[in-house]
């Protein structure tokens, strides 16, 4: 976790990176859609945020296609980021991996979004998705419950490990102890933390 945090706009943060990209995006004609019902704030390291918004943006811009489209959606519980690519979905357990190139694809996703993961994994106030949904790739930032954030930092104490596969979170952890207060936790506020995922042990 990362020890310096403070309330940050991710909204504005965006906003700036749009701003000093601007010349990037207008020489390369992206349609830039910005929908903002309200503004996407976080508890959370703003360098952090900036590095991770800015390699989102640069994902999207790199590997845009003919359609050119970057639309942008922020509301006061989710910031999503989609744009316009190759017509099939990407594999999202790969898509964050170092280098990941989709199929016949001639350029790999080089190192940015595995930066972005490394950033998620690395804090407890906010997790990212992608999928594909109206021919758009989407990755959909969204604030973590608090119950989420317990489970999360119990779970780094028990040195165990939880890994997300779209709606499955798999933990792995060794320990009777840990697996037992684990499900504890799960049991006892499993619709608070999450009504659309399965979790599995190992």
């Amino acid at each position: 976790q990362y020890r310096t945090t403070e309330e940050v706009n991710f909204t504005e943060v965006l906003d700036g990176i749009l701003n000093d990209l601007n010349p990037l995006i207008e020489s390369s004609n992206i349609q830039l859609q910005v929908v903002k019902e309200a503004h996407f704030v976080v508890l959370f390291n703003k360098d952090m945020a900036t590095v991770l918004l800015s390699n989102l943006v640069r994902n999207a811009l790199k590997h845009n296609s003919a359609d050119k489209i970057l639309k942008i959606t922020s509301t006061s519980k989710a910031l999503v980021l989609a744009n316009s690519g190759v017509d099939i979905p990407l594999n999202p357990n790969l898509i964050f991996e170092r280098f990941y190139k989709n199929g016949n694809a001639e350029n790999s996703n080089g190192l940015g979004l595995s930066i972005v993961k490394s950033i998620i994994e690395r804090q407890n106030k906010i997790s990212l998705r992608y999928y594909f949904e109206e021919g758009l790739h989407q990755f959909k930032i969204t604030k973590n419950t608090y119950t989420f954030q317990v489970l999360f930092r119990f779970v780094q104490l028990v040195n165990a490990q939880l890994e997300f596969d779209q709606h499955i979170v798999h933990v792995y952890e060794e320990g009777f102890l840990g697996h037992s207060i684990i499900s504890f936790i799960l049991s006892t506020n499993f619709s608070v933390l999450s009504s659309n995922c399965v979790f599995l042990f190992s």
